[in-house]
């Protein structure tokens, strides 16, 4: 990547040096485009209507 060097320096600085610690850092950011509630709570709705859909076939 063009930019990697720049990327793995900027990481290093605020104290990332491994890929396990990149990783724990980006499983602790929550996005406010992170919408993983919204759609598990969507999946449990839709599964009871196709369970249901399916009793009454």
């Amino acid at each position: 990547m063009r930019d990697s060097d720049k990327i793995i320096a900027e990481l290093e600085a605020v104290g990332i040096m491994s890929l396990s610690e990149f990783g724990g850092f980006m499983h602790n950011i929550h996005s406010p485009e992170d919408y993983t509630d919204e759609v598990t709570e969507l999946k449990e709705q839709y599964t009871a209507i196709d369970k249901l859909l399916a009793m009454m076939k």
